[in-house]
């Protein structure tokens, strides 16, 4: 026990947060029932923390807190743009007029507003 608390004292901040992320998605995998998801998380476990922990012995600190942070950095960006998307779909639906090509008993074909 002593040598995995002092191989965690070795760690640097982001080899120390990325098993953590990555453990409570191993549990979350296992709730769900997707132990394809939990096995493939496991060995990004192992891989993350020796590349972060690699980072780190080389003093790369800040290209290791990029690669932590890069994906949060682009998820919410992703959601950003969907959250604005989606707000400007019901502006630019309200201007445009809907057309009816097809006449009904014999009547030309009519455009109203939406």
């Amino acid at each position: 026990m002593n040598s995995v608390n002092g191989a965690w004292k070795t760690l640097c901040l982001p080899a120390k947060v990325f098993p953590i992320i990555m453990t409570a998605l191993i549990l979350f995998d296992v709730y769900i029932g997707q132990y394809k998801n939990m096995g493939l998380h496991a060995v990004s476990l192992f891989v993350g923390t020796a590349l972060f922990y690699a980072l780190c012995r080389f003093n790369m600190d800040i290209v290791a807190w990029i690669l932590l942070v890069l994906p949060v950095f682009f998820f919410l960006a992703l959601l950003a743009l969907l959250i604005l998307d989606l707000s400007f779909i019901n502006v630019t639906h309200t201007f445009q007029q809907r057309c009816y090509p097809h006449s009904v008993d014999g009547e030309p074909p009519t455009c109203e507003s939406a």
